[in-house]
């Protein structure tokens, strides 16, 4: 004969029952409703957010050359050749150049200057140029301001640079020109100044930088 279960263990069996069926209950209408505890949707609808239709049908395709090519023009041209044959075409734009949709205007030993046409591919989450952008422009012609004033078989890496945004910019925005001028060409360290600013002169970004100068013994 099976031993008598005793009173307390068949309290607590019960208790258990009745708090599981009500803890069944309580996630009921949330099954049913397809969320969480969190009020997130479950599955594939988690991820579904109102999508603008004509977006998905924006594209951009791009190409490039080999970046090794400018890379070995760089070390072996002086820095004023170098500087001025990407401009005129005749050495291979960086890749960035042509992903971003940058171009050189104006090449002088210690100033560069190139044009940049701001569109939606350029944004950031808020609707608006995205401040990397900016950074790319003016740290491109700052730095190959630097470079234009070398000789044959020095190049040089930015060390660091500063940027002020003083202006949104979006795809509404005009033209933009980004100038890059040489401050201190020094033999290991060289500082450079930058603006960007439309054809009026209205200066939407300003920056600053600071440039190691490279050999192959450095």
């Amino acid at each position: 004969m099976a031993p008598e279960i005793p009173m307390w263990a068949k309290i607590s069996q019960i208790w258990i029952d009745i708090s599981m069926a009500t803890f069944v209950l309580r996630m009921a209408p949330r099954a049913r409703s397809g969320r969480n505890d969190c009020g997130l949707s479950r599955g594939k609808e988690m991820l579904e957010v109102p999508v603008d239709r004509d977006q998905r049908s924006r594209t951009r395709t791009i190409s490039w050359h080999d970046p090794a090519i400018s890379a070995e023009a760089a070390r072996t041209l002086s820095g004023s050749d170098f500087v001025g044959g990407i401009m005129s075409g005749e050495i291979p734009a960086p890749p960035t150049f042509e992903l971003i949709g940058f171009r050189l205007l104006e090449v002088e030993p210690g100033e560069v200057s190139g044009q940049f046409e701001p569109a939606e591919f350029h944004y950031n989450p808020m609707g608006g140029v995205h401040g990397g952008i900016v950074c790319f422009l003016l740290d491109s012609v700052m730095g190959l301001a630097v470079h234009s004033q070398l000789p044959a078989g020095r190049w040089f890496a930015t060390l660091e640079m500063k940027t002020q945004l003083v202006r949104p910019i979006s795809a509404s925005t005009a033209s933009l020109f980004a100038l890059g001028k040489v401050v201190h060409p020094g033999a290991r360290i060289a500082t450079a100044e930058s603006r960007l600013v439309d054809k009026s002169g209205k200066l939407f970004a300003h920056g600053t930088a600071t440039c190691m100068i490279l050999s192959e013994t450095t």
